[in-house]
């Protein structure tokens, strides 16, 4: 095989190459894309509703965590506003909601 033609199969290759990489980069955005509009219109957060009392060691993050599901972002800006801010306190009660 001369040179030449090594070079076209070459060329050639790289060409295929790149062009299944560029459709695995596309289809990858894509769902990218649809998990974050999944995840912007998902249906805020669902808790197990419950009185918990505030151990050394807890943040409204980590209880918001134990008791829902879904967005608890959400939660957590929930337990900020009824808290009144995020600062808690070890014996306080916390007041989960069923739904957000």
């Amino acid at each position: 095989m001369d040179k030449a033609t090594r070079t076209r199969i070459e060329n050639e290759h790289y060409a295929f190459m790149a062009h299944h990489v560029r459709r695995v980069l596309l289809w990858f955005a894509i769902a990218l894309i649809l998990i974050g509009i999944n995840f912007y219109y998902s249906e805020g957060y669902t808790c197990f509703p419950t009185l918990h009392t505030v151990e050394a060691g807890d943040t409204l993050d980590g209880i918001a965590r134990q008791y829902c599901e879904g967005r608890v972002s959400d939660a957590v800006d929930y337990l900020v506003n009824e808290n009144g801010g995020a600062t808690i306190y070890i014996g306080q009660v916390i007041a989960l909601p069923s739904k957000g």
